[in-house]
């Protein structure tokens, strides 16, 4: 019984041992990013030397898969990268590709993994970042607001001047091929006899607008393609003006290996209750089958147990007589004492 006992903590520990042994042979290399454009090289080029297994590439924050290469088997890709992704296999820990016809779909965060033998698993991630049109356009934004992705964001336009608005458009300016600057109108407010009238033309967020066309643009996680530069344009009495703000967006690749940690950890304490519960189970299981057989052997044999039984009484009878007669003769035996005699010439002289 304490064999099995022994074995199956040794098992537990094991069991809880392999996780952290698994995560300390993972080693993050630190992080690059490149702009978005054709051609564009993700590097994965590992330091290490040792034997190729396997290299994946997936997209963060869901994970999405991208490639994925075997030295004996080659590579294979999602139907999204099909013919637009290829391996550069400059040398053989390389695991780097480069992305053709690239589009503001492919902005965001993408993570490699290299398997190596006999080192472990080397990863890295890269940040494809869009082309800042304040940079490329000589724009220069008002303002500007960095927001981590997948956090909410209210993005107003208020007026700069004291004027009466007639109507306010909301853009979001992109790049032409010819090298100018086109804006997408996301939303519209405007006065209308008398009352508000709006318009939304993006799935993105949700417009309001105030009795003063106050407009505010509220996006719900924020993603890498909601970055860029918005424009807003103002209609008065007066004239026309107009506000930019540069909205950037900061991959939240800490919160994401924090939640990461907190999954492994939790699933592994779950692993460890689970495999205590079982050697409970099984330990009381023998313990039921071992009282089980004591009970079916007794009703294959009773007359032996019965002569069992007498056996165990007869040595209780023998040793209760044993004890009772011993205390009789102590009772019987004869008292001694110590008498002092009077010597009779003693008496005469009294």
């Amino acid at each position: 019984m304490e064999a099995v006992l022994k074995d199956h903590w040794y098992f537990l520990v094991l069991a809880f041992s392999l996780p952290l042994l698994k995560e300390s042979e993972q080693v993050k290399a630190s992080g690059s990013s490149v702009r978005l454009q054709d051609g564009m090289v993700l590097d994965c080029l590992c330091p290490w030397v040792g034997q190729l297994s396997m290299v994946s590439w997936v997209k963060k924050p869901n994970k999405q898969p991208l490639a994925i290469y075997h030295p004996k088997y080659g590579a294979n890709f999602a139907e999204l990268y099909e013919g637009r992704v290829q391996f550069l296999k400059a040398s053989p820990m390389d695991g780097s590709i480069s992305m053709s016809n690239v589009s503001d779909e492919d902005v965001g965060l993408y993570s490699c993994s290299l398997q190596a033998f006999p080192q472990g698993s080397w990863t890295k991630d890269t940040l494809v970042e869009k082309q800042d049109l304040s940079t490329s356009f000589g724009i220069h934004p008002d303002r500007e607001l960095v927001v981590l992705e997948n956090d909410n964001l209210t993005l107003r336009c208020p007026p700069l001047h004291n004027d009466a608005v007639n109507e306010v458009t909301v853009e979001k300016l992109k790049g032409t091929e010819g090298g100018g600057v086109a804006g997408e109108v996301l939303a519209v407010c405007r006065v209308l006899q008398g009352a508000i009238e709006s318009q939304e033309f993006t799935n993105r967020g949700k417009v309001e607008c105030s009795d003063h066309l106050n407009v505010s643009l509220h996006l719900l996680h924020v993603s890498q393609q909601d970055g860029g530069v918005y424009r807003c344009n103002f209609s008065t009495d007066a004239g026309s003006h107009t506000t930019t703000v540069l909205l950037r967006i900061h991959p939240t690749q800490g919160s994401s290996d924090l939640w990461r940690r907190i999954y492994f950890f939790t699933g592994g304490a779950a692993v460890v209750l689970v495999l205590v519960l079982m050697s409970v189970a099984l330990i009381f299981r023998r313990l039921c089958r071992r009282r089980t057989r004591e009970e079916y052997r007794i009703q294959l044999h009773p007359a032996k147990s019965r002569q069992q039984t007498t056996h165990k009484h007869e040595q209780g009878t023998v040793y209760d007589k044993m004890a009772k007669s011993g205390r009789q003769q102590r009772n019987l035996s004869p008292i001694y004492a110590n008498v002092r005699t009077v010597r009779a010439h003693d008496k005469r002289k009294r």
